[in-house]
């Protein structure tokens, strides 16, 4: 006879192995069509489960979209500032913060997109990017330095912001040039 808590571990496993094929589901499904498009029955026929499963582990959005953000920015993750370490010059400190931001925006471009709209009737996904706001905040000021002033702080999380990349995508301009434009723009800040 099999010991009981070998079978719990197992079961623990599977439910951890389904929860996240759930969350990998609505990460792809958010991506391309947005968290208010995705119904539960979505999300289970993307995870190949029930749409029971799905509520038993994700009661509401409130449950999920934080657990799909967190999935994509283990994907795509933008670190803290001590990416900036050792960097001296404000043109490295710009640099590594552009390549480091618009490499995440990339692999996040979709779920991105709609995020940016559906902030302003989606509680949680407003919650969700205001903090990823505050996070790329944390990164402007450490970049610009303590002398930059409330101007250049706010042009700083303007040039940076992911509406301005993907504006700039959109234009068909080569991820060098909009790396190069961005840049240069932040390191004139003062």
């Amino acid at each position: 006879m099999t010991p009981r808590g070998y079978d719990m571990k197992k079961r623990a496993a599977s439910a951890e192995q389904t929860r996240r094929r759930i969350i990998e589901a609505a990460f792809a499904l958010h991506s391309r069509k947005g968290v208010a498009a995705t119904t539960w029955q979505d999300l289970a026929d993307e995870a190949g489960v029930a749409a029971g499963t799905v509520y038993n582990h994700f009661r509401s959005f409130d449950d999920l979209v934080p657990a799909c953000t967190g999935f994509g920015m283990s994907l795509f993750p933008v670190p803290g500032p001590e990416m900036l370490d050792g960097l001296r010059s404000r043109k490295a400190r710009c640099e590594k913060l552009v390549r480091t931001l618009f490499s995440s925006y990339a692999g996040m471009q979709g779920a991105l997109r709609f995020a940016v709209v559906e902030r302003h009737t989606i509680p949680i996904v407003a919650r969700t990017m205001g903090e990823m706001a505050a996070h790329v905040d944390s990164l402007v000021r450490a970049t610009l330095g303590e002398s930059a002033s409330r101007e250049a702080i706010a042009a700083g999380n303007a040039l940076v912001d992911f509406r301005v990349w993907d504006a700039l995508r959109e234009r068909e301009l080569p991820e060098e040039v909009i790396c190069g434009i961005v840049v240069d723009s932040l390191v004139r800040l003062r």
